[in-house]
């Protein structure tokens, strides 16, 4: 079994995953840019996921798998800011927008303390989910769920077998966001799956 490296992890990196523990959100100008040019679509993702994406052979690849993660998430949450109509779905959308920016962000600077000579990841605007219902809360809450439950398995890989007990530990710490998450938008979706029958 490797050892895991011990890396100095910055103040504001200690405070942010602090604020994430107490699910704060965090907001930067950044998102823009990497969520507001869809090309196409994506089908929503099966819950159960590829071996492909829980293969990785470093941190750095575990670090761009959940960076790109993110950037799909954030593609998904802001095209349901334009569609959506429940009040408690745009705002689920709004926070997931939020948080994975910060976490992005966050994603990012280790990125780049630990692998300073690393190709900068390529984070293109991610690709929105299609659109399949007549009920775009439905439609957003079931593609996010699934989405989230691929997140959920890559994570739970970085927390075990991640080289930097750093990671090891940011991975825990959003291990439960998500799954807090999808537990709410799973709620969610049943109350609304109800109304609407």
């Amino acid at each position: 079994m490797q050892a895991k490296h011990r890396v100095p992890v910055s103040r504001p990196i200690q405070c942010w995953l602090w604020a994430v523990t107490l699910a704060v959100s965090l907001t930067t100008g950044s998102w823009s840019t990497l969520a507001q040019t869809p090309v196409s679509c994506i089908t929503p993702t099966f819950a159960t996921p590829r071996a492909t994406e829980l293969v990785f052979e470093s941190d750095l690849e575990r670090l761009d798998s959940l960076i790109a993660r993110d950037a799909v998430a954030m593609g998904m949450a802001n095209q349901a800011m334009t569609l959506v109509s429940d009040s408690r779905v745009r705002r689920m959308a709004l926070r997931i927008i939020e948080s994975r920016a910060g976490e992005i962000q966050l994603m990012r600077h280790v990125r780049s303390l630990w692998y300073p000579d690393a190709q900068a990841p390529t984070v293109t605007a991610s690709l929105p989910y299609c659109e399949t219902s007549e009920n775009p809360d439905l439609s957003f809450l079931s593609a996010m769920i699934d989405h989230q439950r691929v997140s959920v398995a890559v994570l739970a890989e970085s927390r075990a077998s991640a080289d930097h007990s750093e990671l090891s530990d940011l991975a825990r710490v959003l291990l439960e966001v998500r799954q807090q998450e999808i537990e709410t938008m799973t709620a969610l979706l049943d109350e609304i799956s109800g109304s609407a029958t």
